[in-house]
């Protein structure tokens, strides 16, 4: 594991400038944790979109990368697409990746203006939709 892993700013931080898969510029670092990190990036050719990195470390890395395969084909006004995935190394740290659409709202901002009542209803239908449909599933997700 590199240092910047065990810092307390979070998995990456430090990060920005570098390039995944020589085609995903990390621009804007939006937020993470010891687990994994989130950066704004652009797509080659196409608009700005986010990309998750994940510690290959303690990881079925072909599940993940399946899995990821597989929520890829789903399509839902209510999901966000997502367009690649991969392996990639960064400072010495293996990492699994994967490029989404950014989100046009953070979840975070938005449900404090619902209150708590509509928030925890939306949040079950959430965990619900995904141990019915297995739709969102990261391991050692954020």
């Amino acid at each position: 594991m590199s240092q910047t892993m065990n810092t307390p700013a979070g998995l990456g931080k430090t990060w920005a400038g570098k390039v995944v898969d020589r085609k995903f510029p990390l621009r804007q670092w939006l937020g993470g944790s010891d687990h994994s990190t989130v950066f704004l990036t652009e797509r080659p050719g196409a608009r700005k979109a986010t990309i998750k990195l994940i510690p290959a470390k303690n990881l079925d890395e072909d599940a993940q990368l399946s899995r990821w395969a597989s929520i890829a084909k789903l399509s839902h006004p209510h999901l966000m697409q997502l367009f690649e995935w991969g392996r990639c190394q960064i400072d010495g740290t293996r990492l699994l990746y994967v490029v989404m659409e950014c989100a046009e709202e953070n979840l975070g901002e938005v449900l404090p203006v619902y209150g708590s009542v509509q928030s925890l209803r939306f949040l079950n239908r959430c965990r619900d939709s995904e141990r019915n449909r297995e739709v969102c599933r990261f391991p050692n997700s954020a």
